[in-house]
């Protein structure tokens, strides 16, 4: 079993660091990156906790991959919910809202499952997609066209 020293891993904190740098912010690298650095804190013996804005199941297999050859890790997934236009209205994020109803509407249709490998998968919050069933993803064309809608009504 791991010590208690243990890592936060963020992505958007990657992505800072290379915009300080004047590097491009690129997500592939950032992604890449925020792996890599995952796998050497566990390696050196250092929990992880990867905190991302968009834990879609592509980002979580990734995870389970890096670590599927070492022993004894426990996976335990922490999912918060919130409802996009809170998330924008308090300033923590810097993603535009659109993207970030796409990253809820990505979680609610995939949602991690145990068959991934997660050892605990626990909730806070509440889907805000939670009363319906699969969510399409919107293009900034059919925001545009949706407001312009509004504007008519």
């Amino acid at each position: 079993h791991r010590g208690s020293a243990y890592t936060v891993i963020r992505p958007n904190d990657i992505r800072e660091e290379r915009r300080a740098a004047g590097l491009e912010e690129d997500d592939t690298i950032v992604f890449a990156t925020a792996y890599a650095r995952t796998k050497q804190a566990l390696l050196d013996g250092i929990n992880v906790i990867y905190s991302a804005t968009n834990l879609d199941k592509a980002s979580r297999n990734s995870i389970m991959h890096i670590i599927s050859d070492m022993d004894n890790i426990d996976t335990k997934l922490i999912i918060r919910y919130a409802e996009p236009k809170e998330i924008r209205r308090e300033k923590r994020s810097d993603e535009s809202l659109l993207k970030l109803e796409n990253m809820a509407a990505k979680l609610h249709n995939y949602p991690p499952e145990s068959s991934e490998g997660w050892m605990e998968i626990k909730t806070i919050g509440t889907d805000p997609y939670k009363e319906q069933g699969y969510v399409e993803e919107r293009t900034s064309v059919q925001q545009d066209q949706e407001r312009e809608w509004e504007y008519k009504r």
